[in-house]
């Protein structure tokens, strides 16, 4: 309803350069995660640990999260090619 009502900065960052959308992809939650997408999120932005959304919903297991973002027109995978066991490439390569 915020995002819908008001200009809200989708893109604005903690003191550890996380945004909503690490937020929203840490704690699984898909339906805000979905909403700041289409308001806007950057779905490749790095937070000071260079970890991505992907990354975060990766490290917890969110999967329709991770489908979600491997959707969108603007994901760069590239930016996981040196991502080890942990991390985002290899659970997209389990798909």
């Amino acid at each position: 309803m915020l995002l819908e009502t008001k200009k809200v900065d989708v893109e604005q960052s903690n003191s550890c350069g996380a945004r909503p959308l690490h937020y929203a992809c840490s704690k699984n939650f898909y339906e805000i995660a979905q909403l700041l997408l289409e308001h806007g999120a950057d779905v490749n932005a790095t937070d000071k640990y260079k970890q991505t959304p992907l990354d975060r919903c990766c490290s917890k297991g969110n999967t329709r999260i991770v489908e979600l973002l491997l959707k969108h027109p603007t994901i760069d995978l590239s930016m996981h090619k040196e991502c080890d066991g942990d991390h985002a490439l290899p659970l997209y390569q389990r798909k």
